[in-house]
């Protein structure tokens, strides 16, 4: 099957270091332990794009490719505000200490539940659920502040807040 790529926001295809699926030893070999690489698999194939208008069209995150039955992991520590399926995939989003929400969506699967803490590198759930332009071989990463949802690419970077500010004008 062919995957269409879709640019980042800057036009530069960003490539991510690979996190070990599950391969011989099945789920259970990629559990690893909670510090483990929270680097996801694969790189970005469909990126950021804002709507225009509150409710527009745009997409809302970014999907990185990954092989189905893959682990996903989180990025950083927080509190799962929801665990649950939206139609036929799975969600998780997890609230972090500065109030900004992190979701993990178009999983098959979820391993925690709302109002559990996680740690940086924990296993939220496991990639591999269709849906609307998700074929199984991708899942999606949102990022919002408040209501207004921005680019999570921050987010991939090891350590850091994922915020950056720039000088106006």
């Amino acid at each position: 099957m062919h995957r269409r790529t879709w640019p980042t926001r800057t036009g530069v295809i960003v490539t991510v270091a690979a996190l070990a699926s599950a391969g011989p030893g099945g789920f259970a070999g990629a559990l690893g332990s909670a510090g483990a690489s929270t680097r996801p698999a694969g790189s970005v194939v469909r990126g950021f794009v804002a709507p225009t208008v509150r409710y527009g069209s745009g997409h809302l995150g970014i999907d990185l490719a990954t092989a189905p039955g893959a682990a996903v992991r989180a990025l950083r520590p927080g509190t799962v505000v929801f665990a649950g399926r939206i139609g036929a995939a799975a969600h998780v989003t997890v609230r972090l200490a500065d109030g900004r929400r992190v979701t993990y969506a178009f999983l098959r699967s979820v391993a925690v539940a709302g109002g559990h803490r996680v740690a940086r590198g924990m296993i939220l759930g496991v990639a591999g659920a269709l849906g609307r332009n998700h074929d199984g071989t991708v899942w999606h990463l949102g990022l919002r502040v408040g209501d207004r949802y921005v680019d999570p690419s921050g987010l991939l970077r090891s350590g850091g807040s994922g915020v950056h500010l720039a000088p106006l004008g």
